[in-house]
């Protein structure tokens, strides 16, 4: 009975990793779109910093949002 049950299981298993691989894809446009969007409007930043506990604080700011892009997508 397993046996006769098995192509159905696999059919839904992929059609899963369809939906999966669509968003995986969406999620890299999303995260170039905020990139391309950043680098626009900021610019090229260069980093200058001598004390690096700033980085160890949450601030809600537009930079937390392309902070999480760049996590998911990595």
């Amino acid at each position: 009975m397993s046996t006769l049950l098995t192509p159905i299981l696999l059919k839904k298993d992929l059609h899963e990793l369809k939906i999966v691989s669509i968003t995986l894809f969406a999620c890299i446009f999303l995260f170039l779109v905020l990139s391309i969007i950043q680098l626009l409007t900021i610019g090229n930043i260069d980093n200058h910093d001598e004390n690096y506990g700033q980085y160890y604080r949450v601030e809600f700011s537009m930079k937390l949002v392309t902070s999480i892009s760049i996590f998911l997508v990595a």
